[in-house]
């Protein structure tokens, strides 16, 4: 049985440091429901880039359920997708137990590096949020038995396109202004003239902030993106039927 009520909350102890040859994606798991969940019948995953191939390294700093009960993996995709080259697996052994009901599996603290020490850019991996306590964090995706429950995957690359765009038709996305200063966002988008193009704010939980339809592109169109109360990183996603760029765009 899928459990719904199962959310992920993950935080960054590294101080806003997105490039590192070490990267710290702690996670903690929350059961909001009312029956025990076993921990081996869940699995997790990190959405990442790791710039290239090199193998990577895994060391548990603290895993209160116990580190012999973690397991970490990492799995290559081909082809890549929008903010992930790859991702880390998070699963578990039948000695983890369950996870209670309205309770949460303590701190999963694990950081992953490089077997040559190369640096890690986090800045466009998909699942990475920097804040310093623990958040929900739809960008990291769970599992029940295979089928997912929590979260959402990161869209397929532009790359798998069946054709390439013609030359100066590329879908191109700036954020006029990153961090954003003040009560909304100025983007600009160009590449896609005579296009519908479809423009979302997106935020950590998952929640629609902003939507925005443009009907038949022009060669360059400014958008004013409203962000309400919205604070810290927010996705940005711009997308035609052919095409999409996803932005993180952070307001402090």
């Amino acid at each position: 049985m899928i459990a719904p009520t199962l959310k992920v909350l993950s935080r960054a102890p590294d101080n806003n440091q997105l490039s590192n040859n070490t990267i710290k994606p702690y996670l903690l798991l929350q059961n909001a429901g009312t029956t025990p969940i076993p921990y081996n019948t869940i699995t997790l995953r990190y959405w990442l880039t790791t710039e290239n191939t090199i193998p990577l390294l895994f060391q548990k700093n603290y895993v209160a359920i116990g580190q012999g009960n973690l397991y970490l993996r990492y799995v290559p995709l081909s082809p890549a997708r929008q903010g992930a080259t790859g991702y880390i697996e998070y699963s578990f052994n039948a000695g983890a137990g369950s996870l209670a009901p309205n309770g949460d599996s303590g701190p999963l603290e694990v950081q992953t590096s490089k077997q040559d020490y190369s640096n890690f850019v986090q800045s466009d991996d998909y699942s990475y949020i920097n804040n310093n306590s623990y958040t929900l964090n739809a960008r990291i995706t769970a599992y029940q038995n295979g089928v997912i429950f929590y979260g959402t995957e990161p869209m397929a690359s532009g790359s798998t396109r069946a054709a390439a765009p013609e030359a100066g038709s590329q879908l191109t996305v700036k954020v006029l202004g990153n961090p954003v200063v003040g009560s909304s966002a100025e983007i600009e988008i160009s590449g896609v003239m005579g296009q519908v193009v479809q423009v979302k704010l997106i935020d950590m939980q998952g929640k629609t902030v902003y939507a925005h339809s443009i009907k038949d592109a022009r060669s360059v169109e400014r958008v004013n993106l409203p962000l309400g109360n919205a604070q810290g990183l927010l996705l940005l996603d711009v997308s035609t039927t052919t095409q999409r760029q996803l932005v993180k765009l952070l307001r402090p």
